[in-house]
């Protein structure tokens, strides 16, 4: 069964969940299931409820990383750092 983002933003809406961290949680199962497009459409959909989450840059960062696309994996860890230094 794969994660359905609609479904994630649902819970979020009844229990006043963090949409961001359950669409980052479902990355896991991508990347076990060699499915690194998806799991870069669930960082992206997390960034943009919450721009903030430093957890999905760096996960985007690695996965560009792992795709070979070296530029933009590093845009994603100096965003990330811009958030949270440390």
């Amino acid at each position: 069964i794969t994660p359905d983002i609609n479904y994630i933003i649902l819970y979020q809406k009844i229990y006043d969940y963090d949409s961001s961290i359950c669409l980052v949680s479902n990355v896991k199962w991508y990347k076990t299931q060699g499915k690194l497009d998806e799991a870069l459409k669930s960082y992206e959909a997390a960034l943009s409820i919450n721009g903030n989450h430093v957890g999905s840059h760096c996960g985007k960062g690695d996965v560009l990383r792992f795709q070979g696309k070296f530029d933009e994996a590093l845009k994603s860890y100096e965003a990330a750092l811009l958030i949270d230094p440390n």
